[in-house]
C-alpha cells in the first residue's frame, strides 16, 4: 500500500492529521495568551498589581519611553494608575518647612579626637578608632585634616547606620557614603556646612546646559549633581529649558509651576533648607531655590508612600538634618546587573535614616549624576555615561572658596 494511502486511511480511521493537532496547539496557546493578557491587566493580585503599577509608573514618568504602556496596556488601567499619581501630588501642597526655634547652624568645628567624633556621629565609632590606631599616619596633621578616600570600598569601613564609608574628608567638612537596596545602588554625600551648598545656571540659559562636570570644574567644587527638570526642545538633548523656578539671589530665571511642584531652597539670610508652596512674593527672600516634586522629607516626617505614581528610576534628592548637615543622594539606575533605579519612596528611607528632617526629591533619570573633586562617582545611565545636559547644577563649594 501506497503510504499517502496508508496516511488517508488513518485520517479515516479517527486519527487527527499533524496538520489538526497543530493548528489546535496553536490555538491553545493564543487562548492562553489572551487569558493570561486580560488576568495580568485586571487582576487584584497584590504581587501582580504592585509590579503591574510600577512598570505603567516607570515607563510613563519618562516621555521617550511612555510607548512602552501605552502600546500595551489598556488606556483605562494607566488612567487609574495616574490618577493616584495625581491624588499624592494634591496630598503634597499643605507640608511646608517649618524650623521652629532651630536658629543659625553652627559651623563645627574639629580640634582633636573629642571634637571630631562629635561632628562625625555618623562612624561606627569603635572601628574608626581602631583604623586611624592601626594607622596613625593619617592623623599628622591633625584630626581636623584628616582626608580618607576610599571609593571603591576596599577598607571595609561603615558608618554606624551600616552603610560603606567612602570618603571621611575633615579639611572639607563633609562624608561620602554607598548606599544600596534591592535592585539599586547609590551615594550619598554628607556636608557638615551648609553654607557651602548653592547653585549655578547654565551660561547659556534657555539655549543650552551643561554638564555637571562643567558646573564643577568651572566652580572648583567639591561635590556637584544634577538641578532641576528641564524640556527637551526637539529631543536634541540641549538641556537649557528649565522646568519650575531656578532663582539665583533673589532673581527667577525660570518658569514657576504650580502648587504640586514644591519650591525649595535657602534664603539670603540663614542655610535651612526650605520645602514650601510656590509664591511670587518669597522669591526675592532666597539666595538659592528650584522646583520639582515631590517632597520626600517635611519636619521630620516622611510624607510620600510607595513608589507615587513615579516607578523606578536612577534618582536624585537633597535634604538637611537639624544639626544642618546637608544630603545629596545620587541613585543610578537603568543598568541591568549594576543598578535598576529605585523609588521615591526608597530615597525617603535612607534620608530618613540619616535623620533628615526636610527633604525633597530633585531631576533624576539619567541626568542623575555625582562628582566630587571633579571625580565622577557615580554611574550616569545617560549615553555619554557622564550625565546630560542640565540647565543648573546643585554643589558644594570648597572650604577656602567664597560663597
Amino acid at each position: 500500500m501506497e503510504i499517502n494511502e496508508m496516511k488517508e486511511n488513518d485520517n479515516r480511521n479517527g486519527q487527527p492529521s499533524k496538520k489538526l493537532i497543530g493548528g489546535m496547539i496553536a490555538m491553545a496557546v493564543v487562548l492562553f495568551l489572551v487569558i493570561s493578557y486580560i488576568f495580568v491587566m485586571y487582576t487584584d493580585n497584590a504581587f501582580i498589581s504592585k509590579w503591574r503599577t510600577i512598570y505603567i509608573e516607570t515607563a510613563m514618568s519618562t516621555k521617550t519611553h511612555q510607548w512602552l504602556a501605552e502600546w500595551f496596556i489598556p488606556h483605562s488601567v494607566i488612567e487609574e494608575v495616574m490618577e493616584n499619581k495625581r491624588e499624592e501630588l494634591e496630598r503634597q501642597r499643605d507640608n511646608n518647612s517649618d524650623w521652629g526655634d532651630s536658629g543659625e547652624f553652627d559651623d563645627e568645628n574639629v580640634a582633636g579626637e573629642r571634637d571630631f567624633y562629635k561632628v562625625y556621629y555618623e562612624l561606627d565609632t569603635e572601628e574608626f578608632k581602631l583604623y586611624l590606631k592601626q594607622h596613625p599616619e593619617l592623623l599628622s596633621d591633625g584630626y581636623e585634616n584628616l582626608v580618607i578616600e576610599d571609593l571603591e570600598g576596599e577598607l571595609g569601613l561603615m558608618t554606624a547606620q551600616g552603610d560603606p564609608l567612602l570618603v571621611v574628608n575633615a579639611k572639607e567638612k563633609c562624608l561620602i557614603i554607598r548606599l544600596s537596596g534591592s535592585g539599586y545602588e547609590g551615594k550619598m554625600a554628607i556636608v557638615k556646612d551648609s553654607s557651602k551648598v548653592t547653585l549655578a545656571k547654565s551660561e547659556m540659559l534657555g539655549s543650552y546646559g551643561q554638564e555637571v562636570e562643567t558646573y564643577a570644574k568651572k566652580y572648583d567644587a567639591l561635590i556637584a549633581i544634577n538641578g532641576s527638570m528641564f524640556s527637551d526642545a526637539g529631543g536634541h538633548g540641549s538641556g537649557g529649558i528649565v522646568r519650575g523656578c531656578l532663582v539665583i539671589d533673589g532673581v527667577d530665571y525660570g518658569e514657576p509651576k504650580g502648587d504640586d511642584w514644591k519650591f525649595f531652597g535657602m534664603k539670603k539670610d540663614d542655610d535651612h533648607l526650605n520645602i514650601v508652596t510656590y509664591s511670587p512674593s518669597i522669591v526675592n527672600e532666597y539666595r538659592w531655590a528650584i522646583q520639582c516634586y515631590p517632597a520626600l522629607v517635611i519636619n521630620g516626617n516622611s510624607i510620600v508612600d510607595g513608589t507615587f505614581g513615579m516607578g523606578i528610576h536612577p534618582r536624585a534628592a537633597i535634604g538637611q538634618n537639624l544639626r544642618g548637615d546637608f544630603f545629596l543622594l545620587v541613585i543610578d539606575g537603568r543598568q541591568v546587573g549594576y543598578s535598576l533605579g529605585c523609588t521615591v519612596s526608597d530615597c525617603a528611607y535612607h534620608m530618613a535614616k540619616y535623620d533628615a528632617y526636610q527633604a525633597v526629591n530633585i531631576d533624576g533619570g539619567s541626568s542623575a549624576v555625582m562628582f566630587y573633586l571633579g571625580q565622577q562617582i557615580t554611574k550616569s545611565s545617560s549615553a555619554t555615561g557622564r550625565g546630560r545636559y542640565i540647565p543648573d547644577s546643585i554643589m558644594v563649594l570648597r572650604q577656602n572658596s567664597g560663597n
